[in-house]
């Protein structure tokens, strides 16, 4: 789900067929590492790629040779392109929802074997939900990286990676840290984002 390909063309399974897949390593392998407890984020983060590029294709069409550049499709009139947009705009409120009341499953929670173990991983759960919130308001909004609420968001990504990338989930929030990287409009964000991603490669890969 984090590869481009997914992010062009959907997700390569149906999100019934990762769910399944995700329930039968649990029963044989447990909890995975690079995973942690975030399999239900990850499955609505398929949900909201697979909508977006459907979305898409129903309203718009490439302008020229240009793939960045999108045009309302001129088959649709304006009362069909306003339904669509709220139509969006509804999914967009549903999967916001989903995003701030989401949980990790009971399931995986039995795996920690500490109350420090769960809360390094409970907040690895609120850096995805936060990350994707700001995920979804760039897919379906396409709000622009100095967007005021893509900064807010951002300011509270970036507070979180600094208190996981030392911890023993640090292997797992290269995503967010990625997504932070494209998002830093002020140069103190792009400094404090290279150092990030300095301290976490010498952390994991030290020089002899």
């Amino acid at each position: 789900m984090l590869s481009s390909i997914s992010n062009e063309n959907g997700t390569i399974f149906s999100i019934k067929d990762y769910n399944e897949i995700y329930e039968l390593n649990d029963i044989i392998y447990g909890l995975d590492p690079l995973q942690s407890c975030l399999k239900p984020l990850f499955l609505l983060m398929g949900e909201i790629i697979n909508y977006s590029i459907q979305f898409k294709k129903k309203i718009y069409v490439k302008n020229g040779d240009n793939k960045e550049r999108f045009q309302f499709n001129e088959n649709l009139n304006k009362t069909e392109i306003l339904d669509k947009l709220v139509e969006n705009e509804i999914k967009f409120k549903e999967f916001e929802n989903k995003l701030k009341n989401g949980k990790p499953a009971q399931s995986d929670l039995q795996f920690f074997k500490s109350t420090k173990d769960m809360e390094v991983h409970l907040t690895l759960f609120e850096l995805f939900q936060i990350t994707l919130r700001l995920f979804l308001r760039q897919l379906l909004k396409n709000y622009s990286s100095n967007n005021v609420d893509i900064q807010y968001l951002l300011i509270k990504i970036n507070f979180l990676l600094d208190f996981l990338i030392g911890s023993s989930v640090k292997s797992a929030i290269l995503f967010p840290m990625i997504l932070a990287g494209i998002n830093s409009v002020d140069d103190n964000d792009r400094r404090s984002n290279i150092d990030r991603f300095n301290k976490l490669w010498n952390n994991n890969y030290p020089r002899s």
